[in-house]
């Protein structure tokens, strides 16, 4: 049987992963799961709410949402209501499992939800109409990141930040964020270019810290174009000569090509 997805234009891969920093330990904390209920206009959003909770920490939550049912008169309808005690500091957009798909028997619908500011909003269009099955059991199962603390400015923190770095007339290396962490040596890169049909490029600012040694390290990019491999391996070197930094990028998968969108972090082999 041929592939259901040979003839879709566009496909959103799901990654759901954990990040954890090896050799790192902290105190176990406790905490008691809070039951999550949701308020509408009118009443016509059903949750189970026995299996509808939020976990609370510091800096992220776990989250646990199970759909039981609407009115009739809202099935058709953009749905809005207010979570009560889940934290309003939660900005995402969150995929929903359905056990059912009417053009597709054979495969599951995933469909996405918006919270933000303790509300959850889900328009019509994102939801499939296997919602209202019996045993259906849309649910939503993740860890949220909270954002209820600017990020600190650590004095002497070794980070390029920059909109744009130069890299001639039709070449910019855009949003590169570069951190580095000398002990041990780490750097984490976060960028955006678009050097097509090339090996190696140079881009440059002044705005480096006097602080950031030379350096090298290997990242892993997604390209932007391209019928070769989706992921290519990219060297980057930043090099200084006096007020100016050099940051070249260099194609290392035998790809030729510099276009790609970069976040990834590499252990930085300093240059003396």
């Amino acid at each position: 049987m041929p592939s259901v997805f040979d003839d879709q234009e566009e496909l959103i891969i799901y990654i759901q992963t954990l990040y954890c920093q090896l050799g790192k330990g902290n105190p176990q904390d406790k905490r008691k799961q809070k039951r999550i209920t949701a308020v509408t206009d009118e009443n016509y959003l059903y949750i189970d709410t026995t299996y509808t909770i939020c976990v609370v920490y510091d800096r992220w939550i776990f989250f646990h949402f199970m759909y039981s049912g609407c009115s009739f008169a809202a099935r058709s309808t953009d749905w809005e209501a207010m979570l009560q005690n889940l934290p309003e500091d939660v900005n995402v957009d969150v995929p929903i499992m359905a056990s059912y798909n009417y053009r597709y028997s054979h495969l599951a619908g995933v469909t996405e939800m918006h919270l933000e500011d303790g509300f959850m909003t889900f328009p019509a269009s994102e939801r499939s109409g296997s919602w209202d099955n019996t045993g259906n059991n849309p649910f939503v199962f993740g860890f949220l990141i909270r954002d209820n603390e600017p990020e600190p400015e650590v004095p002497g923190r070794l980070r390029l930040l920059s909109d744009s770095l130069d890299g001639g007339q039709y070449y910019k290396f855009t949003d590169v964020d570069m951190e580095l962490i000398p002990s041990p040596a780490m750097v984490a890169c976060a960028g955006s270019t678009a050097a097509y049909s090339q090996s190696t490029h140079d881009y440059t600012t002044d705005a480096c810290p006097a602080e950031i040694p030379a350096f090298e390290a290997f990242f892993l990019a997604s390209c932007l174009t391209g019928s070769g491999m989706p992921i290519n391996m990219v060297e980057v070197e930043l090099t200084k000569n006096g007020s100016t930094t050099t940051v070249t990028t260099k194609d290392n998968g035998g790809l030729n090509n510099l276009a790609f969108t970069l976040n990834d972090t590499a252990i930085a082999m300093i240059k003396e």
